[in-house]
């Protein structure tokens, strides 16, 4: 008897790269400190901000395709967790559970983040955090064009 295998073909594009720098964040961790789930939940909000994070910054669709997305996009291999799972009353209990804790989650991620990847931007670059960007803004070359 011999066996078929089916070849399933997903683009990952920026996923993986999107999910690395969540990770380095500590988007996940943030989220979760603040927005606890129940006990029959298969996912954290953690969780699923991240795959929210993810879909807006590689390929953004409504919350109402986002399974669709996550069957297209290697949303259950980078992410690990299965798209069917991300369905649009999934994704609305997470934001719904974030809104009423957001002040806490941005507070913790930029202000127990900032002072170490600050001084390691500076440190990296050569330059001070107070020090004006070398490139110019756009609004600097507008107003220098005329």
């Amino acid at each position: 008897m011999e066996y078929e295998r089916g070849l399933v073909v997903r683009t990952a594009g920026a996923l993986p790269v999107v999910a690395a720098l969540c990770e380095q964040l500590g988007l996940v961790e943030a989220v979760d400190r603040f927005c606890p789930i129940r006990p029959l939940a298969e996912y954290t909000h953690g969780q699923v901000v991240l795959a929210l994070v993810c879909n807006r910054l590689t390929h953004p669709r409504p919350l109402s395709s986002f399974t669709d997305w996550g069957e297209r996009y290697a949303v259950a291999e980078t992410l690990g967790i299965a798209s069917i799972k991300l369905n649009d009353d999934r994704l609305g209990r997470t934001l719904d559970v974030l809104a009423d804790h957001l002040d806490e989650v941005l507070n913790l991620s930029a202000g127990g983040r900032s002072s170490a990847s600050g001084s390691r931007s500076a440190s990296c670059t050569g330059t001070s955090r107070t020090s004006p960007s070398p490139a110019p803004t756009a609004a600097r070359r507008r107003a220098s064009r005329r």
